[in-house]
């Protein structure tokens, strides 16, 4: 079976269609290989044809500038508009001090 399959009373669907208003995501990007694969799926579940204003959220720890510059780019290549939000003023026990932080939010 594919990831994509579901089993519903002994019957398999194929490719699971669901549309999202708002996906959210934490902790994705870390490996620059897969950073086209990641920004494509979020641009397809920001591109429903029955849904307006949908968004995504993505919040990372930035541990390789270059790995982050590199989700960046991915994004602006793929014509999705980023908005960066502060966080600043958000307190953790889990971060340190010295941890970056980064939470943006994409929109087409």
């Amino acid at each position: 079976k594919q990831w994509y399959q579901r089993r519903v009373r002994g019957t398999t669907r194929g490719p699971v269609e669901e549309e999202y208003d708002v996906t959210i995501a934490a902790d994705v990007v870390f490996d620059p290989r897969v950073l086209p694969h990641l920004v494509q799926t979020i641009k397809k579940n920001l591109s429903s044809p029955h849904r307006k204003d949908q968004v995504s959220y993505i919040c990372s720890t930035v541990r390789n500038k270059e790995t982050y510059g590199k989700f960046l780019d991915e994004i602006d290549e793929q014509g999705l508009v980023i908005t960066d939000l502060d966080v600043s003023g958000l307190k953790s026990t889990y971060f340190s001090g010295a941890d970056v932080v980064k939470l943006i939010k994409l929109e087409l």
